[in-house]
């Protein structure tokens, strides 16, 4: 039904399923790398996010609001200016604080409303991040140990443990000798590999 090349489907409480991925129509009208389909037709999130041709949506994630935090390359998002990640909060965009200097990934969230981002990025809120940071509600904070070692590649995906550790997995050497690392979850950060 859709011309849409998309890589990432999120369904909502309301059984709408929103798709994101690189383009720029669905069925032949404009839609920006995201959209909602309702069950009879595909609908724009307020134009959508970014505007040039580079741009794209690559991961998404519910808070537990119910809001949907969508991450990628893009510097916009519907009207507003964003840096890689966004929230559509059901009608409207809304943006992250200063969000990371390059693309997002990967995104995650836990039940205590806190977003994890993965990606390519070296910053995220006005400092340094060396691809995975923690927004808290309030501000980022990258995931750096209190030795000062952070991880050495681009984030392509997290996942939560049963236990609530944090599990990153990247390309080349992530962490140690391993393209996969895990954060413990404690403000104490502390990588092992995997």
């Amino acid at each position: 039904r859709s011309s849409a090349a998309s890589d990432v489907y999120k369904r909502q409480p309301n059984g709408y399923l929103i798709a994101a991925g690189k383009f720029n129509t669905v069925d032949g009208l404009p839609k920006n790398n995201i959209a909602r389909w309702n069950g009879s037709a595909w609908l724009a999130l307020e134009g959508g996010v970014g505007t040039h041709a580079i741009d794209y949506a690559a991961t998404m994630t519910s808070l537990p609001s119910g809001q949907v935090v969508c991450g990628g390359q893009f510097g916009q998002a519907g009207p507003l200016h964003c840096e890689n990640v966004a929230t559509w909060q059901g009608s409207n965009w809304a943006t992250v604080d200063n969000g990371p200097t390059d693309a997002v990934h990967a995104v995650l969230a836990r039940s205590n409303g806190d977003l994890f981002i993965g990606g390519q990025f070296r910053g995220v809120g006005g400092g340094t991040a060396s691809y995975i940071a923690r927004h808290d509600g309030q501000s980022w904070t990258p995931l750096v140990q209190a030795s000062g070692h952070t991880l050495k590649s681009p984030v392509h995906t997290l996942v939560a443990s049963s236990n609530g550790d944090i599990i990153a997995v990247g390309e080349g050497t992530l962490y140690g000798p391993s393209p996969v690392a895990r954060w413990d979850g404690t403000s104490s950060v502390s990588y092992t590999h995997l």
